[in-house]
């Protein structure tokens, strides 16, 4: 009797364990990270600690040997890999699968590698050309750099995958505005020199001026991730708005920076 029960049993257990599907284990595991997510790490718990490294990277540096460069390149690279596991691929696990199933749709074959290593390609042709312009191999602190900048480029240009991957046509003006505001927020950290002119102390200002890049970058590839990769059509609006001020700060930092390069009296006094 005991037997007989024992064997009704298990096969009551195996026929409920056959009856689970795929979608099923596929519902549990997003279950289960979306957990995890919620627990370790979210957006702004991310953004908090952006904004805090990349605050004190100017006064870690003039604190030690390692030059700023070196730094805050390393950060953003720490910050935009987190990104991308901890919300890209946990967060929006079930989201992300669907964008790769669309892609690879869409694209077939060669030209599904080819353009899903795209922004490998392109970062390392980047990296290529400036270490062709720099005439020479560069030092200890120059290969950090560069290999920093490249796993940077790699996730930045991401994003645009999702650009050409939707149903609807091309934006090539999405694409080209991602691609200019990116370069806009990198030429304004390249000379930090064009800080001294402001009357305020100098690691402050470096201070402030890389904590909008990083909050500029970070929130502009995660808001054209929402739109174009997942098909959060709410979500561009909203991120835009925070990426907007940030973006003013940095033309003004600019306009500034040319202002103070002019000599306005040689131009007026004519």
């Amino acid at each position: 009797m005991y037997l007989d029960f024992t064997i009704r049993t298990s096969t009551h257990s195996i026929r409920l364990l056959l009856q689970i599907t795929y979608s099923d284990l596929i519902i549990a595991e997003t279950v289960i990270c979306r957990f995890v997510y919620q627990l370790f790490v979210s957006q702004y718990k991310l953004m908090i600690f952006a904004v805090s490294a990349a605050a004190i990277s100017p006064f870690v540096a003039s604190q030690t040997d390692i030059p700023l460069s070196v730094i805050f390149s390393g950060i953003l690279c720490a910050l935009l890999w987190a990104q991308e596991i901890f919300i890209i691929q946990l967060k929006y696990r079930t989201e992300n699968i669907e964008f790769t199933r669309r892609f690879r749709e869409r694209y077939r074959g060669l030209e599904s590698i080819i353009l899903g290593f795209m922004p490998h390609i392109i970062s390392l042709l980047i990296i290529g050309y400036i270490m062709i312009e720099i005439g020479g191999l560069p030092s200890i602190n120059g290969w950090f750099v560069l290999i920093f900048s490249f796993l940077i480029l790699v996730r930045i240009l991401d994003p645009l995958l999702g650009c050409i991957s939707t149903n609807e046509p091309i934006s090539w003006t999405s694409m080209g505005g991602y691609i200019v505001v990116f370069s806009f927020a990198t030429s304004s950290a390249i000379d930090p020199s064009k800080l001294e002119f402001y009357p305020f102390p100098f690691l402050l200002m470096e201070s402030i001026l890389l904590v909008i890049i990083t909050f500029t970058i970070l929130n502009l590839r995660m808001a054209y991730y929402q739109k174009y990769c997942f098909g959060e059509e709410k979500t561009l609006e909203n991120q835009l708005k925070l990426v907007l001020i940030p973006i003013l700060l940095l033309s003004i930092h600019q306009i500034l920076t040319i202002v103070d390069s002019i000599d306005l009296s040689l131009i007026l006094n004519r």
